[in-house]
């Protein structure tokens, strides 16, 4: 990987700009890169108040000056106007060439290396632009079709020229990158979340432009930022008014946790946002009659219980006349898990939801955001159990929204997860599209070994992470097709790289944490090893691993920007 010299705040670096550093950064060692570069002076202070983009110093020791330009680079002629500005481009290139060559000869002494300049232009080809070829010609020109073999233009283009500084690195680091410490990899996984965040920032704008509207449905696929956009739902609901008291309702456990956390860090300027699993919800309102739930752990029982036992004891509650928990709205993330019947001959067309309505101050008038992905819905629990279309009806209508995009994953994790496509698992897979700018990455890390050997392997693929720099192994979590970590082939008293694997907790810090894929949505880490499943296309060829396969699909999908699969040999 090429030494980096980051000048530049993360939030400010356009993504146009962050898409080309991610191709700079597939060079290999021996490349130096500055990002961010003051170059016109002012009149005071003999500061600059220009920021050019990059500079980068090749293994053959000749300097190229970069400025990148997003969009179709377009010169208006009736007013003169650039489309990134008044100023012509090739005339920012010149100038910041010229700062250049100038910062070298003034801080290096001996002969300074050969600098060249060049105009990147990622989204156009070299036919639409014939008047910048005129200015700059062909040498000057990136265009994105050079990107793909960046480093075959620069043989053509920069190595051709000839250069007599005896020691480059040293005239770089004396002028262009003075007084700056080289960064490591794991900048660019920062600049990555940062552009996560401003994918689903521009998501959150659609929800904002449909704010007067009282009821919300809003569907996507794994990845596509479901989360976040609820709860900046829940934040805006929150501060209507003079505040209101927002019941956020989900159904997995540790994402509650994890919610709850986010919550907690608001600055909400009025209003509330309560945080509730289905479980502890339910615990709430058979309370009030004194009840305690109880989830009993035989599975031969369990089915009873939830179609029969608990709905009873929640009529009970809800009828006893006691007061109840009380809310003005209602968001719910991963509503596919929620049932909107009790079984297939239920006369009550809302299920659970009705319990939920029965909540709200204004019940069903009140404003309800819904966020869902009927293909997250595992097979077990019955696709026929959830029927947004109950639930659309029961409100009266609502504003309906799909998200197509998948905002989290790096290219690498988003081209695997289109690879596991069986009978099983094709409603995930195909309910996910790529956004067009997701970031380079790493690749996918794929080993093999019998079960006995997944710590070793394990701890190999976090240690490799780590020693570029991309991850502390606090960072990771191990995802697997059991529930708990002493059912796992790791056993409960497992270490990798010196740190405890233990089960996730949101309150545990400093250990490596393990994970039951199927409690794991909802959920995303930077990190993730999926350990003790078959090769999936050994799963995907016995029916009888249907859910595992989801299982496996699900786990792989929580990954942002790392993934590792160390798969047991069967």
């Amino acid at each position: 990987m090429p030494t980096w010299f980051y000048n530049r705040p993360l939030e400010k670096a356009d993504p146009t700009e962050a898409k080309v550093a991610e191709v700079f950064n597939e060079l290999p060692k021996g490349w130096y890169i500055r990002w961010g570069y003051f170059y016109e002076r002012k009149s005071v202070a003999g500061l600059r108040d220009k920021e050019g983009d990059f500079i980068l110093l090749g293994p053959d020791k000749r300097i190229l000056v970069v400025e990148v330009k997003g969009g179709q680079n377009r010169h208006f002629a009736l007013s003169g106007v650039w489309e990134h500005g008044e100023d012509n481009p090739a005339t920012q290139l010149n100038d910041e060439w010229k700062a250049v060559i100038f910062d070298l000869r003034e801080h290096f002494e001996g002969k300074v290396p050969y600098v060249g300049k060049a105009l990147c232009l990622p989204h156009v080809n070299l036919t639409e632009q014939d008047r910048l070829q005129g200015e700059l010609g062909r040498e000057c020109l990136i265009f994105g079709q050079d990107l793909k073999d960046f480093t075959s233009w620069w043989a053509q283009y920069v190595a051709s020229h000839a250069t007599h500084c005896k020691d480059p690195v040293k005239a770089f680091h004396a002028s262009i990158a003075r007084g700056l410490k080289p960064e490591s990899l794991r900048m660019f996984l920062k600049q990555s979340d940062r552009l996560f965040d401003q994918f689903k920032a521009t998501k959150f704008e659609i929800l904002s432009m449909l704010k007067n509207n009282r009821h919300w449905i809003v569907e996507g696929g794994v990845g596509t930022g479901k989360t976040f956009l609820a709860l900046k739902q829940a934040e805006w609901l929150a501060e209507q008014g003079e505040g209101r008291r927002v019941l956020f309702l989900v159904y997995n456990l540790l994402l509650a946790e994890r919610l709850t956390k986010m919550v907690a860090r608001l600055k909400l300027s009025k209003g509330s946002i309560e945080v509730r699993s289905w479980e502890t919800l339910l615990a709430e309102v058979i309370a009030v009659e004194d009840l305690q739930l109880e989830v009993p752990t035989d599975l031969e029982t369990l089915k009873d219980y939830y179609q029969e036992e608990l709905p009873g004891y929640v009529r009970l509650a809800l009828a006893g006349g006691k007061p109840l928990p009380r809310f003005d709205a209602l968001v719910v993330d991963e509503a596919q898990d929620h049932d909107t019947a009790f079984d297939a001959e239920s006369e009550e067309a809302i299920g659970w939801w009705s319990w939920y309505f029965a909540l709200l101050k204004e019940g069903t008038e009140a404003s309800v955001a819904i966020f869902y992905d009927k293909a997250q819905r595992p097979a077990f629990r019955g696709a026929d159990k959830f029927d947004v279309d109950h639930l659309r009806a029961a409100l009266g209508g609502a504003v309906h929204v799909k998200l197509e995009k998948a905002l989290r994953y790096t290219q690498p994790i988003f081209h695997y997860l289109k690879q596991l496509r069986s009978e099983a698992t094709k409603h995930l897979v195909d309910a996910i599209q790529a956004h067009d700018q997701l970031p380079v990455g790493p690749e996918v890390v794929e080993l093999n070994c019998p079960p006995e050997d997944t710590r070793e392997l394990v701890e190999q693929i976090v240690q490799d992470w780590k020693s570029k720099g991309l991850c502390k192994p606090s960072d990771v979590a191990l995802i697997g097709p059991r529930k708990w970590l002493k059912d796992s082939s790791l056993g409960d008293d497992a270490k990798v790289c010196g740190f405890e694997v233990a089960d996730y907790n949101e309150d545990l810090m400093g250990s490596v944490s393990y994970i039951g894929a199927h409690r794991s949505k909802g959920m995303d880490f930077l990190a993730v090893i999926i350990i003790d499943f078959a090769p999936f296309e050994e799963l995907s060829a016995d029916s009888k691993h249907v859910d595992v396969q989801e299982a496996y699909f699900m786990g792989a999908s929580r990954a942002r920007q790392l993934l590792g699969v160390v798969s047991v040999n069967v």
